[in-house]
């Protein structure tokens, strides 16, 4: 669990964060509370680098992040992951009319490009924009569309050539984070089977 800086990220402020997963390794990362943006003389950042080896899974749970007061910021996640790994990721935001947020995530299998998405949120934005991506596993996409469906929000459900894509938009955070959390505990179940399916596979195997 990371913590949060008391006022928020402010002033032009810079954060680095940067971790690695080692093999057969399982890690969830998640925030102690929301990550406030504020105005300042400067746009902040924050810049993420996540290492993960095959056989491994690397869940980013971050809580919001709210912008607030003229702020300003660039969000930056990047994942370089061998093949064999998992990849969870999911994130929330909430904006003002006088802020500009951009978030940008990209995901790497063996050095090739897995996942990019990039989004800039200001005064047109919805009031609330998550995200949830799923990489290395091929999700049951019926499954996922049928919850969009049971779900009274905007919701958009992509495939991606190793996992699937969702976007939610609504009318504030806490819809668009319950919605998240069913996307995410439906699919952290679908992978946690077909890890369990593998191993029972690989074991039978070498009988």
């Amino acid at each position: 669990m990371l913590s949060t800086l008391g006022p928020g990220i402010v002033r032009g402020d810079s954060l680095e964060i940067s971790g690695t997963v080692g093999p057969g390794a399982h890690l969830i990362v998640t925030e102690q509370t929301a990550t406030r943006v504020l105005g300042g003389a400067a746009p902040s950042r924050i810049d993420a680098a996540w290492s993960v080896a095959s056989g491994a899974t690397l869940e980013l749970c971050p809580e919001p992040i709210v912008a607030r007061l003229g702020g300003d910021a660039m969000i930056s996640t990047t994942v370089d992951c061998a093949p064999g790994a998992t990849i969870l990721l999911r994130d929330l935001a909430s904006v003002g009319n006088d802020t500009r947020l951009r978030l940008r995530t990209l995901v790497r299998i063996a050095g090739r490009d897995a996942f990019y998405d990039s989004i800039e949120l200001g005064v047109e934005a919805p009031a609330a924009v998550g995200t949830f991506a799923v990489i290395g596993r091929s999700p049951e996409i019926e499954s996922l569309d049928a919850l969009a469906r049971s779900l009274a929000l905007r919701i958009g459900v992509g495939v991606l050539p190793a996992g699937a894509f969702v976007r939610v938009l609504g009318p504030a955070v806490w819809p668009v984070r319950e919605a998240l959390d069913r996307v995410h505990a439906l699919l952290s179940q679908r992978t946690a089977d077909i890890a369990e399916l593998t191993e029972a596979r690989a074991l039978l195997s070498s009988r």
